[in-house]
């Protein structure tokens, strides 16, 4: 259950909209209840954005996340973030580099303080096969300082994927990879996550 949790946050901050338990498929007997009586998360975002040249864009924009544990509501956090992107960054053989850091400010209601961090992102993408593309990318969160709830400062952890972009037609893509989350634990041993990703794009 603990790793289903761990996993579930990371699909989450990936931009999952919905994750899916077993239900009698694995041999097991799938998901029980007390899995699925572990801790969710409700996630809303707003957000704006101006592309100021063809390969910059800047973006702002608010989240509220709410953590729910046996239906009761255990905490209830809102972000505010900016970030810039950088598309084209430079160019490595056939492929290109693309770069975006964003700033969090997040605070908790009932908690005291707030807490502001990092997330620099560099994505590496290159064609393979057609039109299919490796993609290759990695984002740091950088904790500048503590709270009850951002227990560490300075690197919390890194997040690797290694995937493929599959064009299915001229509007939806296949997005397929393998997602890497190495946790750095102050006085603890080091987490390693795993996790498989599939996502469908749409643009219209």
């Amino acid at each position: 259950p603990r790793e289903m949790v761990r996993a579930t946050v990371i699909a989450r901050e990936e931009g999952a909209r919905y994750v899916k338990t077993s239900t009698g498929f694995h041999p097991a007997g799938g998901a029980s209840a007390e899995a699925v009586a572990k801790p969710i998360m409700i996630t809303t975002t707003m957000s704006t954005s101006m592309t100021t040249t063809p390969t910059t864009t800047l973006a702002a924009g608010y989240i509220h996340n709410l953590r729910y544990s046996d239906d009761k509501v255990t905490a209830t956090e809102h972000r505010v973030r900016a970030q810039l992107t950088r598309d084209k960054l430079l160019t490595i053989g056939k492929g290109s580099v693309t770069a975006r850091l964003r700033g969090e400010h997040r605070w908790r209601e009932g908690v005291e303080g707030s807490a502001w961090r990092l997330r620099p992102f560099v994505r590496y993408t290159v064609p393979i096969l057609g039109k299919t593309k490796l993609v290759l990318s990695n984002e740091t969160f950088v904790n500048l300082d503590t709270t009850s709830y951002q227990v560490q400062a300075g690197v919390e952890r890194m997040r690797n994927v290694v995937g493929v972009t599959v064009p299915l037609s001229s509007k939806f893509a296949l997005d397929a990879g393998y997602l890497n989350q190495y946790s750095f634990i102050r006085r603890g041993d080091d987490q390693v996550d795993h996790a498989a990703s599939f996502s469908l794009t749409a643009n219209f």
